[in-house]
């Protein structure tokens, strides 16, 4: 979901706390992009804010130096 949006420059990005090492990539091309990003750190936060089951969305936040892009994000 995440990689369609990206390649469609969809406004809105959610990234999902999860431990499979993917996320990096995505929160680099976002920021090299530009496309905003919202944060989120649960499936259910996702499910309720898109009003859909949590199972829906999986991405990930979780990532060595996830915490180095978070400050670079909120400074931009």
């Amino acid at each position: 979901m995440v990689t369609k949006s990206l390649k469609k420059n969809s406004p809105i990005i959610l990234l999902v706390a999860a431990n499979d090492g993917s996320c990096g990539a995505h929160v680099a091309y976002a920021t090299e992009h530009n496309v905003p990003l919202i944060l989120m750190h649960s499936r259910e936060e996702v499910g309720e804010f898109i009003g859909v089951s949590s199972p829906v969305v999986c991405c990930v936040l979780s990532f060595v130096g996830h915490q180095e892009m978070l400050a670079k994000l909120l400074l931009c």
